[in-house]
């Protein structure tokens, strides 16, 4: 007696016999078995194993879900996904998931994350198998104390958090200010355990990362500025076809165009917050940070 089953795959449906008997039916059995599976791989478009998996873009940063960046980030990705129609497909990884900004650089120049959302460095010392993409964000960073700096001498051997910013290390190390190996997501628990006692950021960062309860100084800053934007690994891009390139890029430029509008908007509002927390502001005039502009 033959039975027939029918194996559904979306579209289709496969009605592949089985025989019951045993003897020379059992071989015959194997043979029809392994003949309807055979049509799997012959006619792999009539199951629906042909069409090409999306184009993965996993998308790295080191800020929080709710800032303004990674708010931009998923309106990147929404119209990515959609103009690409559904050929390409956004992931999102903030708070340092995959890493610091140099882990998140390192392994773009290597191939295991395709796409960032980071400083641009103002020494543009990035690898040559990472490109940039989008236009730029600037960011000023100020220094966050815990206690009150007025001279450079008051920094010295204190243990402060920097981005890991070529250019910046050096100035600070020749103002014998000491570095810190935490990253980014534990500078809040090694403030609150005294083993920092400042950190290098812009304002909105700082507040994100309640950074306010633990640093209620801020030496303001003049010349510590660099530049946010999106990273596509070299061989990603070139992956993308000439329309899924034009896509993301223009996704990127209005993403990054609105990360600035947005922090532009809410300075004010953001600065007020911060002094409502208990923040005291130097007003960009105390010597320490004269001191610190002039190293750069």
């Amino acid at each position: 007696m033959i039975i027939m089953k029918k194996y559904f795959n979306r579209n289709d449906i496969f009605i592949i016999p089985f025989f019951k008997k045993k003897g020379k039916h059992k071989i015959k059995n194997r043979i029809m078995a392994a003949a309807a599976i055979g049509l799997l791989f012959v006619f792999p478009g009539r199951c629906g194993a042909g069409q090409d998996a999306p184009l993965l873009l996993k998308v790295a940063t080191t800020k929080l879900p709710e800032s303004y960046a990674c708010q931009g980030i998923e309106q990147f990705k929404e119209e990515v996904e959609t103009a690409s129609s559904g050929s390409i497909e956004v992931q999102i990884y903030p708070g340092e998931q995959l890493g610091s900004r140099s882990d998140i650089l390192e392994g773009m120049a290597i191939g295991t994350i395709e796409m960032a959302y980071l400083s641009a460095e103002p020494s543009g010392n990035i690898d040559k198998n990472v490109l940039k993409t989008g236009t730029a964000v600037t960011i000023r960073h100020d220094l966050w104390t815990s206690q009150e700096v007025n001279t450079l001498e008051d920094l010295s051997g204190l243990r402060i958090w920097y981005p890991d910013i070529a250019l910046w290390i050096q100035a600070f190390q020749d103002a014998d200010i000491s570095a810190s190996t935490l990253s980014l997501t534990q500078v809040y628990d090694g403030l609150q355990a005294g083993l920092l006692d400042g950190v290098l950021l812009d304002e909105e960062t700082a507040y994100r990362y309640k950074l306010y309860e633990c640093c209620k100084f801020c030496c303001e800053l003049e010349n510590y500025t660099d530049e946010d934007t999106f990273f596509i690994s070299k061989e990603v891009h070139e992956q993308l076809s000439e329309e899924n390139r034009r896509i993301v890029e223009q996704a990127a430029r209005r993403c990054t165009d609105w990360i600035q509008e947005q922090m532009q908007e809410g300075e004010e509002e953001l600065h007020k917050e911060l002094k409502n927390s208990g923040v005291k502001f130097d007003g960009k005039s105390s010597e320490a940070g004269d001191s610190l502009d002039e190293r750069i």
